[in-house]
């Protein structure tokens, strides 16, 4: 099973997704046969993590391959059975892996309608995007504060600080997939006219990615350095939508003057 899901993540790298897709379904199938004592009576795959996750990432192929209606069956169908074993924490960051994939569906869906008007706010799937974006950072952000047995190590007002921002002594607050969902609705924020908003998520997408880059033992930190300019530009963008053009301005210098060094590094 790890050799073809091994083989399926190298297929995903190389956009072969049909055959990925092939690898990963041969593997679900064999995890099912392997757990299948623990199935349930209804003809349904037994719950189990690995079989969870392997649901997740066929949700991930489809959504990639451009059929939502299969990505969201897939996705679903891992999301009910992540609740189900670990529905013990009150927040697992499993779940909130894939409530971000479902999220990105309905961004997805709301681009691709010729009804949609983003304008004026929000539409309808934009504004469920945002629901499910903002469970999915609960569940990667909350996760150290939950005993596992129904209850909670502190409640979530104790979990911030006296600047209201989150403590960082738990090991997902920091999480790159935080990073990135920060930066889906800093997008929908962008996109519906709340520049402030925007602002304030890309932020948070930024010192995310920059912490975790100094704490990096890769050598080759080019793709990182590319991401970080990538939000250092987008802050300024809003900066700029807000008219706050010296601040603006700022951020666009900096981010130019440290392209321009690490290019002259590579050189």
């Amino acid at each position: 099973v790890d050799a073809l899901q091994t083989a399926g993540k190298c297929y995903w790298s190389l956009g072969m997704l049909d055959e990925s897709r092939e690898l990963y379904e041969d593997a679900l199938t064999r995890l099912i046969s392997i757990h299948n004592d623990d199935a349930s009576t209804d003809g349904q795959p037994p719950d189990h993590p690995t079989i969870a996750s392997t649901l997740h990432t066929l949700g991930s192929i489809h959504a990639r391959s451009g059929d939502p209606t299969e990505a969201t069956r897939w996705y679903e169908s891992a999301l009910a059975m992540k609740k189900r074993v670990y529905g013990k924490r009150a927040f697992h960051p499993e779940i909130g892996k894939t409530l971000n994939g479902l999220a990105m569906l309905k961004v997805h869906a709301s681009e691709d309608s010729s009804e949609a008007t983003h304008s004026h706010g929000m539409d309808e799937d934009w504004e469920q995007a945002m629901r499910l974006f903002e469970e999915a950072e609960r569940n990667y952000r909350y996760f150290g504060l939950d005993r596992g047995d129904g209850g909670r190590t502190g409640s979530i007002k104790e979990a911030h600080g006296s600047n209201g921002g989150m403590h960082r002594n738990d090991d997902y607050t920091d999480h790159p997939d935080v990073a990135s969902i920060c930066e889906n609705m800093a997008l929908l924020h962008r996109r519906s006219g709340d520049h402030q908003a925007a602002f304030v998520r890309y932020k948070e997408a930024l010192r995310i990615r920059t912490a975790g880059a100094e704490n990096s033992s890769d050598n080759d930190t080019s793709e990182v350095d590319n991401v970080t300019l990538g939000l250092k530009l987008s802050v300024a963008d809003c900066l700029r939508a807000m008219s706050k053009w010296d601040e603006a301005a700022e951020i666009y210098e900096k981010a130019l003057a440290g392209h321009m060094k690490a290019k002259t590094v590579e050189t």
